[in-house]
């Protein structure tokens, strides 16, 4: 049974909570929307070439394909509320309304957003899963408005890795389906082909070449997910062969493309 305000493939909401926060979560990116909700713990999230220290009662929102990765204080515990939201769900449309500067929030001052997040907490332990359906797009909603109207004086600002890794990102932004090899990016840059390979790694926390496979993955995930044929989009997303798109597709979300739908969020939770 759905709830009456069901939209398709419900946002997926969790709570994640360690008495010894671990160190942190591996580097990923996937097609949905998320919001991260800190309770409790200290750390820094590295998004493409940006990195913010946050902290309890911080929101973050990650868009989708964007590459990033926590690191966390292990010395005290900690906790979060995390939730997705595919592109084909209505409330999208509002975190696309959403000014992309706005991707951590601290909520101290924003009452509101902390206690919607605490009902839902609440909601979910106590109701069935369509009134929890129903509540979940309703109090989404009210949190992403009161982001969208948030003053400016709680965002938090990034720092920057290098300017190296800013212009190698939109190097790749702008050749993603024609590189070839991780030289051609590092000769882009006037930059010896180890030395680049190495900055890049150490801030993005993989390779060069992964990172283009990886964006090129989720943009044939889009376009399957609008219907088009596998042996089309293979070749639109820079692989030269489809053997080598179809076993590169298997290896990162677990499934054929042939298989792809967006019901398939659910496998996007299981990597987080």
């Amino acid at each position: 049974m759905s709830g009456i305000f069901s939209f398709g493939p419900m946002p997926i909401f969790r709570f994640d909570s360690h008495e010894i926060a671990p160190p942190g979560f591996a580097p990923h990116s996937h097609n949905s929307y998320e919001l991260i909700f800190i309770l409790e713990g200290n750390g820094e999230i590295s998004m493409e070439d940006r990195r913010y220290a946050f902290a309890p009662y911080d929101l973050i929102i990650t868009r989708p394909a964007i590459h990033h990765y926590i690191e966390l204080d292990t010395s005290g515990g900690y906790a979060r509320y995390n939730c997705l939201i595919t592109p084909e769900h209505p409330l999208s449309g509002i975190v696309q309304r959403i000014s992309s500067r706005r991707e951590v929030i601290h909520c101290g001052e924003s009452p509101l957003i902390i206690e919607s997040f605490a009902r839902l907490g609440r909601y979910q332990r106590e109701c069935d899963e369509a009134v929890f359906s129903d509540l979940l797009n309703a109090l989404l909603c009210e949190i992403l408005y009161s982001v969208q109207m948030a003053d400016k004086s709680l965002l938090l600002t990034p720092e920057h890795h290098s300017p190296i890794i800013e212009r190698a990102l939109e190097y790749i932004g702008d050749n993603l389906f024609t590189i070839k090899e991780v030289d051609e990016i590092a000769s882009a840059l006037f930059l010896a082909k180890n030395y680049f390979s190495r900055i890049f790694k150490a801030a993005m926390k993989i390779s060069p070449m992964r990172y283009v496979t990886t964006k090129r993955l989720l943009c044939a995930q889009q376009l399957l997910r609008r219907g088009e044929k596998p042996t089309a989009v293979h070749l639109r997303c820079g692989f030269s062969t489809y053997p080598a798109f179809y076993k590169r597709y298997v290896e990162y979300f677990g499934y054929a493309p042939s298989e792809e739908r967006p019901q398939r969020m659910r496998a996007d939770a299981a990597r987080l």
